[in-house]
């Protein structure tokens, strides 16, 4: 539970793959609220995600594609895109797609150029997913979406 604390549990999605959605051939980036766990956590995340780089950014200081401690995601959003044109990609922010379990964090995508869609639909708690994201979420629509 992200939120409450304790063990990284894994969701539909992460055991079958990004790779096996809409996002197949899609350059991956994390943009956490949070910290991310601890070194191990973090290790296994990238691994799931099979991130180009090993290092974790901050806000303000954008040099992989994986920031925790972001507050507010869509200027981190831009600086994940942005990290990975500096490394020879050519990514527009229409073709940038966030996903998320936390309602008020797709919400702040109202009126950027990004799309950002909420996830982990099933267990729904309010404002946050509390079951993991299924596959079929991840999907390359156009716009901001909420459960």
């Amino acid at each position: 539970d992200a939120y409450g604390g304790g063990d990284l549990t894994l969701s539909a999605l992460a055991t079958s793959g990004v790779r096996s959605t809409a996002c197949g051939r899609c350059r991956i980036g994390i943009v956490s609220h949070g910290t991310a766990g601890g070194n191990t956590m973090k290790e296994i995340i990238r691994n799931v995600i099979g991130a180009p780089s090993d290092y974790w950014s901050t806000p303000g200081n954008i040099h992989s594609p994986l920031v925790i401690g972001c507050g507010y995601k869509p200027p981190c959003a831009k600086g994940v895109m942005d990290w990975y044109n500096r490394h020879g990609a050519s990514i527009r922010p229409w073709n940038v797609h966030l996903f998320d379990d936390k309602r008020s964090n797709v919400a702040a995508f109202y009126g950027s150029p990004f799309n950002a869609h909420h996830i982990s639909c099933a267990g729904s708690d309010g404002d946050i997913g509390r079951c993991g994201a299924e596959p079929h979420e991840i999907s390359l629509r156009r716009g901001v979406s909420m459960c």
